[in-house]
């Protein structure tokens, strides 16, 4: 009995290694003071420097567990982005999904809070602006924190860091953390518009049903990509800003995309990276319709490509019907079994924009870093 009250309580508070391990081995990768501002539009705004590449650092699927049974994994996946943020050198972190994995059995811990916490002072203390896309396993049925109370962690207002955003003011929408932040030109400009989906979990609780990017988010994105373009954020007439979008979840689309170049199909462009797993997209043709977002993209024509996270061993990207579809590597160490062997898919993507909204991306590995 005494084992067993002890256990439940262990896994309900979590572990303070974590901590300890940020407070001893990070420091100030940034700078001192952030290099963003909140918009007269109401959206977190960086200005690109006129001689230099506007730098997008993508990581994924940390899965820090926070418990008794994963210090070490942890240990690892921490200093993993402390390496590719040293080496990388961005001006903005995007973090889509799967930073907590408060899965018991595997972390012994639950209080995905503590964990969240832990992150979130580690990134404050690396001075480099990031914010985040919530995945599945940030929060589960059993964690402490569901995606409402979680999200609150992460707008608090001692952060001097985060450029994360709840939702958008205005609309009633699906999911937290649906934002949209500006890079805009040193002659004000509107260079990109960087849209952050929460992609949601399941349908009704079940673990292998995964969820969309639901109707509503898709007619948000469609309103604010129009009503940002417009002359006075240098827009001309007829024409769209230009955006790239982050989510965790990856589109039924990448799937299609895939299918078609493994078939040797023209209508898709390979442009680097593998697929090593199955492709985990929504599966809902029973329970929802599908997805809207790829199709309203392609009438629109301003999402130049989608990155999300999600899928740990695969890395690939693809251009199909005008956006490039891209996974990235992925950080995690703990949940998959023997992910934790293997740097094969270890790091993230490099995103850079210049001055006239072209973008680059590339995969880069933990096993390069410093």
């Amino acid at each position: 009995l005494i084992v067993t009250f002890s256990f439940v309580i262990t896994i309900s508070i979590g572990s303070n290694s974590n901590q300890r391990h940020i407070d001893g081995n990070y420091y100030s990768i940034g700078a001192e003071e952030p290099s963003f501002f909140m918009g007269d539009d109401g959206y977190y705004t960086f200005t690109k420097l006129v001689d230099r590449d506007f730098r997008i650092l993508q990581l994924t699927d940390l899965h820090i567990g926070g418990g008794i049974f994963c210090v070490e994994k942890d240990k690892k996946a921490l200093d993993a982005v402390f390496a590719m943020v040293k080496r990388t050198q961005p001006d903005l972190i995007i973090f889509t999904g799967d930073i907590m994995y408060p899965f018991p059995p595997q972390s012994g811990n639950i209080n995905n809070i503590k964990t969240a916490k832990q992150f979130i002072s580690m990134m404050e203390k690396l001075q480099v602006p990031w914010t985040i896309a919530f995945g599945n396993h940030d929060m589960e049925s059993y964690s402490l924190a569901k995606r409402k109370h979680l999200s609150q962690f992460f707008t608090a207002d001692d952060l001097k860091y985060s450029v994360y955003t709840e939702n958008p003011a205005g609309y009633d929408i699906h999911g937290y953390g649906n934002q949209i932040i500006n890079i805009r030109n040193a002659d004000g400009t509107l260079n990109t518009s960087l849209v952050i989906f929460d992609s949601n979990q399941y349908i009704n609780g079940n673990m292998f049903k995964y969820d969309i990017i639901r109707d509503n988010q898709v007619e948000w994105y469609k309103d604010s990509i129009l009503a940002l373009s417009v002359e006075e954020n240098g827009i001309g007439d007829g024409e769209v800003v230009s955006s790239l979008a982050f989510f965790h979840i990856p589109l039924n689309e990448y799937q299609t995309a895939w299918d078609l170049y493994t078939e040797g199909n023209a209508a898709v462009e390979y442009l680097y990276g593998g697929r090593d797993e199955e492709i985990l997209a929504p599966t809902l043709k029973d329970t929802l319709p599908q997805g809207k977002l790829f199709e309203e993209m392609v009438k629109l024509g301003s999402t130049k490509a989608t990155f999300c996270g999600h899928n740990h061993k695969n890395n690939f990207a693809i251009i199909y019907q005008g956006i490039q579809l891209s996974f990235s590597n992925t950080i995690v160490y703990l949940g998959l079994f023997g992910i934790d062997k293997t740097d094969a898919y270890r790091g993230g993507t490099l995103i850079t924009i210049d001055s006239d909204s072209g973008f680059n991306s590339e995969l880069v590995f933990l096993a390069e870093a410093d």
